[in-house]
């Protein structure tokens, strides 16, 4: 009898030694990875994290191909895949939301125009930084009297070129994150606001900046005043200048003085 109960003492001591053995070794597995949240990625200020976060676009969106022998564009959100080319006057009804894949290119031969100049467009990249940068890039030479963009622009990431005889945005700028290069008569019409950049150029054959420029830290800036005189300044916040050129690197190291 006390044999019987030594071997079952024995028996049920094992099957506990196993059963946390293979507690244990659950624990150490690598749980998998949640899945990624469906809809289109991209890269968005998030004004609560003060910062670029990764959002997901899961509502109806369209292409901007469908409209390319248009000249109106309706209010909404779009996604620039390949190779877009546009001409002539693109009339922007309500506010545009661009969502650029890596390496998309939007080439207008033309002018945005926003019907009350109030219109916003808005730029974001599916990378907050890749190797195979988008690019927005709009050609209004040909037309002396229109700006580039008539309207507010904001830029979450990539690259945006500007080249006009009149505003090159006649609106306010807003800049998260990307390249910007902007040159007309003016480069923007109304205030310049900066949370991040990887480089900023906007040189203006009148002025650079016809309002105010708003910072959220120091940047570093090459200026080029009325009088051509240069020299480096770090600029905080709330600043008006009547420069022809600004230029500004989200890295302060990196500035450097030259004439203009």
């Amino acid at each position: 009898m006390k044999k019987s109960f030594y071997y079952l003492t024995l028996f049920v001591a094992l099957m506990m030694g196993a059963t946390v053995f293979s507690s244990c070794g659950d624990d150490d597995s690598e749980q998998p990875l949640p899945p990624e949240p469906e809809g289109i990625p991209y890269f968005a200020w998030d004004d609560a994290e003060n910062k670029l976060v990764k959002k997901y676009y899961t509502e109806h969106i369209d292409t901007l191909e469908r409209f390319i022998d248009s000249e109106t564009i309706p209010g909404g959100w779009y996604y620039v895949e390949d190779y877009v080319e546009m001409h002539g006057f693109i009339n922007v009804l309500g506010d545009i939301h661009l969502i650029l894949a890596d390496g998309a290119r939007m080439d207008v031969q033309g002018t945005i125009i926003g019907q009350t100049g109030r219109e916003n467009i808005y730029i974001y990249a599916q990378s907050e930084y890749s190797e195979k940068k988008p690019q927005i890039t709009i050609n209004s030479i040909r037309y002396d009297d229109y700006n580039g963009v008539n309207g507010n622009v904001t830029v979450n990431g990539g690259i945006l070129n500007v080249n006009s005889r009149s505003y090159a945005v006649h609106g306010n700028l807003t800049v998260y994150n990307g390249y910007v290069e902007l040159n007309g008569i003016y480069g923007v019409g109304g205030d310049l606001y900066v949370k991040g950049c990887q480089s900023i150029v906007i040189t203006g054959r009148e002025r650079a900046v016809c309002g105010t420029i708003f910072f959220e830290a120091p940047y570093m800036f090459l200026l080029g005043s009325e009088n051509m005189s240069f020299g480096n300044h770090e600029v905080s916040s709330g600043m008006s200048v009547n420069y022809k050129h600004l230029e500004t690197r989200g890295d302060a190291q990196g500035g450097s003085s030259r004439r203009y």
